[in-house]
């Protein structure tokens, strides 16, 4: 999958998507409340994702568990 930049657009609000910032990759979500903001669990709390730049879907499960 390509990544797209989030000045071309955002993804669906409350969405998990990989996300990508000036340092790292992160499992995160948009929303709208309070302006833009990037989401994301750390430590089992929900905080800011900080700055992120690009973002594409996660790909989706495997078709079978693996042992």
């Amino acid at each position: 999958m390509d990544w797209i930049s989030v000045e071309d657009r955002l993804p669906e609000e409350m969405v998990d998507v990989l996300a990508f910032g000036p340092d790292d990759y992160v499992i995160a979500w948009w929303h709208s409340i309070f302006g833009v903001n990037w989401r994301m669990w750390e430590d089992g709390k929900n905080v800011e994702a900080g700055p992120v730049t690009h973002w594409q879907p996660l790909p989706p499960p495997p078709s079978e568990a693996t042992e």
